[in-house]
C-alpha cells in the first residue's frame, strides 16, 4: 500500500516538474565594466605643478586632481581685479557729475551739450565696467582650465603626465588623466547575432558565484555583427568587481 503511494507521488512530482517552465530560459556571460569614462586634461598651456592623487585612488566628485603652475595666471587675474574696481571708481564719479549736470540742466543753469556730454561719459563708463567684468571672468577661466577636477564620484584609472612636465594643450592629443565613475554596469557582448538576448527593459537575473542580484536591460546596440547588450544593476543591491564574469540569466 505504502509503496504503491510513493509510486503515485513520485509520478506526480515526474509530470510537475517535466511540465512547468524554467524561470529563466536563456543564459548569457557578460562583464562588469564602467558606465563613463572620462578623458581629462587642461584647457591652457603650462608645467605640471601638482598631481594630487594617484592611479587606483578613489576620489569625490569635484576633487582636485592635477594642477598647472598657475602664478601668471593669479597675477593676470589679480591685474583683472584692479582694472574692474578702477573701472567701478570711474563710473560712480562719472555718475555722479551727470546727477550734477542734471540737476543744473533741469534748473537752466547749464546747456543740453554738458547734459549729453556727462550722459555719454556715463555710458562709456558703464562699458567700460561691462568689458573689465567680462575681462576678470575670462581670466578665471583660464584658470580654471590649468586645473583638472573630478567631474564626478569615482577612480583614477591612468596618469599620463608628471609633476614638471610642459604641456602644450593643442598638441598634447592623449587625454592627461583617464577617470571612470563608480557606477557600473554589465555588458554582453554576443557575435553573429546567434544566441538569444534579453529584450530592451527586461529584468534579468546576475550572478557570480553565490551572489545573485537583479538588473534591467537598458540598451541593445548591434555594432559589426556583434549584439551589445548592457545591463543596469539594481541600485540597492552590491556592484559586482570591475571586470567580473558575470552569468545573465533570463
Amino acid at each position: 500500500m505504502y509503496t504503491k503511494i510513493i509510486r503515485l507521488f513520485s509520478s506526480f512530482l515526474a509530470i510537475f516538474f517535466f511540465c512547468t517552465p524554467s524561470v529563466f530560459a536563456d543564459s548569457l556571460t557578460g562583464r562588469v565594466e564602467y558606465v563613463n569614462i572620462f578623458a581629462l586634461s587642461t584647457g591652457v598651456d603650462g608645467i605640471v605643478e601638482g598631481i594630487a592623487a594617484k592611479e587606483g585612488e578613489r576620489v569625490l566628485a569635484g576633487t582636485l586632481l592635477l594642477s598647472l603652475n598657475s602664478e601668471s595666471l593669479d597675477a593676470h587675474i589679480t591685474a583683472r581685479e584692479d582694472f574692474l574696481k578702477l573701472a567701478e571708481a570711474e563710473l560712480q564719479a562719472s555718475t555722479r557729475v551727470f546727477e550734477e549736470t542734471k540737476s543744473l540742466y533741469d534748473e537752466g543753469s547749464t546747456s543740453r551739450a554738458d547734459f549729453n556730454l556727462a550722459r555719454l561719459d556715463v555710458l562709456r563708463k558703464t562699458a567700460g565696467v561691462s568689458a573689465a567684468r567680462a575681462a576678470l571672468t575670462d581670466a578665471e577661466e583660464r584658470k580654471a582650465k590649468s586645473q583638472i577636477v573630478a567631474p564626478v564620484a569615482g577612480m583614477v584609472v591612468s596618469l599620463n603626465v608628471s609633476e614638471g612636465q610642459s604641456i602644450n594643450h593643442s598638441s598634447y592629443t592623449a587625454p592627461m588623466i583617464v577617470f571612470a565613475g563608480n557606477a557600473r554596469e554589465v555588458v554582453v557582448r554576443v557575435e553573429g547575432g546567434q544566441e538569444p538576448v534579453p529584450f530592451l527593459s527586461e529584468e534579468v537575473s546576475l550572478s557570480v558565484g553565490d551572489v545573485r542580484v537583479s538588473g534591467i536591460v537598458k540598451t541593445i546596440e548591434i555594432r559589426d555583427r556583434v549584439t551589445i547588450v548592457t545591463i543596469s544593476m539594481a541600485k540597492q543591491e552590491p556592484a559586482f568587481e570591475l571586470g567580473a564574469s558575470v552569468l545573465v540569466d533570463f
